[in-house]
């Protein structure tokens, strides 16, 4: 994945230095690659909306491929300065835009939602929601919001037959959530 999107990223001058990153952390040379996705990144935030939103839109389809999400692709710095601001923003400009909102949701859930990047109301659920309410054949958003819904009822129940950590009525509305959105893949 990083010598792909590394070569992809040499396509476009402005981009050359996260394929360097890229080429770099793929090679496991860690210290030189941060170097200069820092400066990436910091050249990046600068870009007028247009060129970021290239950016962020060329990298989020190769996460959405299966298997891809990789955090050495989105490493923090990235995430937090250029990613997640950008598709925010798009978000705030374009409001009837559901793929700002499948990208939020997605990408930050595979991420762990990175030191608290993401609080409610501006949680993955809710982005994900959102993306299904703006355009309710959005299948990504619609598997990955079932994926998080069912994964936290095997969490409430991983204790069974001992105990049962989750709050029944809550995990009720969940798992019929879950079933209302399985419906519709």
């Amino acid at each position: 994945a990083m010598r792909l999107v590394a070569s992809g990223a040499e396509r476009e001058p402005a981009w050359h230095t996260y394929a360097r990153y890229c080429r770099e952390r793929g090679r496991g040379l860690r210290k030189q690659s941060l170097r200069h996705l820092e400066a990436f990144v910091a050249e990046a935030e600068q870009w007028p909306f247009g060129a970021r939103l290239s950016f962020v839109a060329w990298l989020c389809v190769h996460l959405e491929r299966p298997g891809w999400m990789r955090f050495d692709l989105t490493p923090y710095p990235l995430t937090n300065r250029l990613l997640r601001p950008t598709l925010v923003e798009w978000a705030n400009r374009d409001p009837r835009a559901s793929l700002p909102h499948r990208w939020l949701g997605i990408i930050c859930s595979y991420l762990g939602i990175r030191a608290g990047l993401m609080e409610p109301p501006d949680s993955v659920e809710h982005h994900l929601g959102r993306a299904i309410e703006l355009d309710p054949t959005e299948q990504p958003a619609r598997v990955r919001l079932a994926e998080l819904l069912i994964g936290g009822l095997e969490y409430d129940a991983h204790h069974l037959p001992e105990a049962y950590i989750g709050e029944a009525e809550n995990d009720v509305r969940e798992a019929e959530e879950a079933a209302r959105l399985i419906e519709g893949i």
